[in-house]
């Protein structure tokens, strides 16, 4: 899981985080897909409204997350395929 930043940004960085959880610890494994993808939006749409002002560990924090994204969505496809 990402580590927590810094929530001074407030709102605009909790609706990504918000997402990632859900994506992360949510259970249903038939909406992963729909979920990575509004996780990783959100997500870089945090990424641009932070590119002038915000600190070097929100942007470390976003990429982290990116990539755990992708590796959900790359397990997920390899169980479609298996199945």
């Amino acid at each position: 899981m990402v580590p927590s930043t810094n929530r001074s940004s407030g709102n605009a960085s909790s609706k990504w985080r918000q997402l990632y959880d859900c994506v992360v610890l949510g259970p249903d494994r038939a909406k992963l897909p729909e979920r990575i993808a509004e996780a990783r939006s959100a997500i870089f749409d945090r990424a641009e409204e932070i590119l002038t002002h915000s600190s070097v560990d929100e942007h470390r924090t976003l990429n982290r997350a990116l990539r755990v994204l992708r590796l959900l969505e790359e397990a997920v496809a390899r169980e479609k395929t298996a199945a």
